[in-house]
């Protein structure tokens, strides 16, 4: 079996792990904190957010790229990375408050800050060991590190509903578990930290950031128009509106990480066989998005037809107003999922300034479209976060659309286009099949549902090896044709 195939495996097993311990978190804590502490919560994590964006710096993907084409510079890039990040997250978080006092945050906001401030420093460090592990393809004890971090945070997040602790608690128990796959990356980093001659290089420093910079801009856009919304909805309809939103987002994007283990385990070997092998890159590209596709599309529109049924089951009548949220904002998973693997297939094949300004372009319509989506929804429909829901699917739309235009010679072909529409064609019946079940279990329509389109997958071709089995292969071909050419070091 290929490395990536293994990375592959790892990752969607991680991933699986990982979606346990979410959904069950996804059950307790909203249920403890209610729709007003969950929109506090989820306002402050945003809030962060920016500052983290910042001090990511781009340079995961940087490091990954860089040491996919030459692995020696694992060593010098990891040590000045982490080093550069340890600067701006004692920055970051000294802005962060600075700020905070400027826009009168209460007591409480100021704690949740203060916890919101050490995840952001123990991901930004975390960040540069996970990219240096990829860039050499070893994925999966990251991924599994990072997944016992999840288990260790959700354990003690749970002792603190079980014992009444408040909101403050909660968010401080989440911290200690950060630290778990930072202990464990450095270990198995030890190697390549220890043969290199690394030290502080300032001139590195410079070098990091600025091959970052396209990266960066592409992170920032990705953030603002995935979390102006949340920004935006609290002053136009207040913290609840914000744990109504937060909420479907949140199980909506149980799916679309799929996309994101596809992207982790593809993109060093995309980033190398763009090099050595242009038709392989084409092949292993569409396969990617071929997968995305056969996945996404179906997850979408379960989700939407369950959702009622499964937010009356978690929640009784707590989050009823978060129900049509997620049933719109559900049909933007297979939308979002190609917009990933299309800004992968850009990235690795250096086109990225192209594809940041149709960010950029995608960054200006969100809060614009917001501005009039959220008060028109809020007056007409008393959820002003449908509004936010329908801009979130016309952005990404428009992203779609720009990335379309931009894919590289040989990318989303014909046939990759037509295996899609199939997808398409594969989902319909599962969707009128469900519909006519009625008000029967949530179970039984998911059992029925997976049936029915796994025997449609089948009439429509869609689930054949041929369509969707050879991609490990391809790009194991991917891999071994670079080692034959050894491109040798990366000179951008």
């Amino acid at each position: 079996m290929s490395v990536v195939a293994r990375n592959m495996i790892s990752l969607l097993a991680s991933q699986v792990a990982a979606w346990v311990v979410s959904a069950l978190m996804l059950w307790a804590a909203p249920n403890y904190l209610g729709d007003v502490n969950l929109g506090h919560y989820e306002f402050v994590l945003t809030y962060t957010g920016f500052f983290a964006l910042v001090g990511l710096l781009g340079t995961n993907s940087y490091v990954v790229k860089s040491t996919a084409r030459d692995h020696s510079r694992v060593g010098a890039l990891v040590v000045n990375g982490l080093a550069l990040k340890l600067a701006m997250s004692a920055l970051l978080s000294a802005l962060a408050f600075g700020l905070g006092v400027v826009l009168g945050f209460d007591r409480q906001a100021f704690l949740l800050l203060g916890a919101a401030c050490l995840v952001m420093t123990l991901r930004l460090v975390n960040d540069v060991l996970v990219a240096g592990l990829n860039g050499m393809e070893r994925m999966a004890r990251p991924a599994m590190w990072g997944v016992v971090a999840q288990y260790v945070g959700a354990a003690l997040g749970l002792v603190m509903i079980v014992l009444d602790q408040g909101l403050v608690a909660y968010a401080y128990a989440l911290v200690p578990a950060g630290a778990i796959p930072i202990v464990a990356n450095l270990i198995g980093l030890r190697l390549e930290l220890r043969r290199s001659e690394s030290k502080i290089d300032l001139q590195l420093w410079k070098t990091i950031a600025i091959g970052g910079l396209p990266f960066l801009a592409w992170a920032a856009i990705l953030f603002v128009y995935g979390s102006i919304d949340v920004v935006m909805l609290r002053p136009y309809a207040g913290s609840a509106t914000v744990g109504w939103y937060a909420l479907a987002l949140k199980w909506v994007a149980l799916p679309v990480l799929i996309a994101g283990t596809v992207l982790t385990a593809l993109f060093p070997a995309l980033a190398a066989s763009v090099v050595t092998d242009r038709d392989r890159f084409s092949r292993v590209a569409n396969k990617a998005l071929m997968l995305v596709a056969f996945v996404g599309l179906p997850l979408a529109a379960g989700i939407a037809l369950v959702a009622e049924d499964m937010f009356d089951l978690l929640y009784g009548s707590k989050f009823d107003n978060s129900v049509p949220l997620v049933q719109i904002i559900a049909f933007h998973i297979p939308v979002v999922a190609i917009d990933m693997i299309l800004g992968m297939i850009l990235f690795a094949s250096d086109r990225q300034r192209q594809w940041v300004l149709v960010g950029c372009a995608a960054a200006v319509l969100n809060p614009i479209l917001n501005a009039f989506a959220i008060p028109f929804t809020r007056d007409h429909y008393s959820n002003g976060a449908i509004g936010a829901a329908l801009t979130t699917i016309a952005t990404e739309m428009v992203m779609m659309f720009g990335g379309f235009r931009l894919r590289p010679p040989g990318v989303l072909d014909a046939w990759t286009a037509g295996y899609m529409l199939r997808c398409v064609g594969a989902t319909v019946p599962m969707v009128v099949v469900v519909l006519a079940l009625g008000d029967v279990h949530v179970a039984i329509k998911i059992v029925v549902g997976i049936a029915v389109f796994a025997a449609s997958s089948l009439l429509f071709r869609t689930a054949s090896r041929d369509n969707l089995g050879s991609l490990a292969d391809q790009v194991f071909q991917s891999i071994r044709a670079r080692g034959r050419t050894n491109p040798g070091p990366n000179t951008e």
